[in-house]
């Protein structure tokens, strides 16, 4: 079985487990160690962890000593090389270019012959040629249109900010754009890092994404998702 625990997603700290039988990878380091501690019946069952980029909503420093602490490998953007295979256990990794503010990577992840792409706080997915993804677990942080709207009402300071979100974040009509693009459908999609700006809309993601996959789901904290069951 292949599941994904939600520990944390959004600005305010990411932290993802994917489980594969009992065997987990950690991603992303924005929340306290605690939380992985309460999350996770055994630590010793984490074969390491990657992170996609330094800002603290994703790689907290005192999280990120304790976990090399008791010995777990993390994969990050400046000990790794774009393209190349690593191994964690029995995931295979492989680091992919991303658009963001800082050094930051989108991570291609094989395991028991299933392919997830995972990618965070980037302006665009990574393109992946003549490979088919089965799951995956994507920002959309925002919707074009409604910040748009917003920016054009709104103050200058603030819309600032919303431009930083533009260059720096993935939207939802970039998100179809890239499922329109595949030759294929993939099994699942898992929508991660919601705008807190008042720039998303869940129904409005899951009735635009719906069409490109038989399940859809829009990440929140706690929650676990199936994606192969065997």
């Amino acid at each position: 079985m292949l599941t994904l625990k939600v520990i944390g997603t959004g600005s305010l700290g990411n932290m993802y487990l994917l489980d594969y039988d009992g065997e987990k990878l950690l991603i992303e380091l924005g929340m306290p160690y605690k939380d992985l501690l309460l999350n996770i019946d055994n630590i010793n069952s984490v074969v390491g962890a990657v992170h996609t980029h330094e800002h603290i909503d994703h790689r907290l420093p005192k999280t990120y000593e304790e976990v090399k602490k008791i010995g777990l490998k993390v994969i990050t953007p400046t000990n790794t090389k774009i393209g190349k295979r690593y191994k964690l256990g029995s995931f295979e990794i492989i680091p992919l270019p991303a658009i963001h503010n800082v050094e930051c990577r989108a991570y291609l992840i094989r395991v028991g012959g299933d392919t997830v792409l995972f990618a965070t706080d980037t302006r665009l997915l990574p393109k992946v040629n003549n490979v088919k993804i089965d799951y995956f677990i994507v920002e959309v942080n925002y919707i074009e249109r409604i910040r748009e709207q917003v920016v054009l009402s709104d103050n200058e300071s603030n819309g600032l900010h919303l431009n930083g979100i533009y260059q720096n974040h993935h939207s939802l009509e970039s998100a179809v754009e890239y499922f329109e693009s595949l030759q294929y459908k993939p099994k699942k999609i898992v929508t991660i890092h919601r705008s807190n700006s008042g720039l998303f809309d869940e129904k409005c993601v899951v009735d635009e994404l719906s069409k490109f996959t038989n399940e859809i789901y829009v990440a929140d904290n706690g929650q676990d998702y199936i994606l192969e069951e065997i």
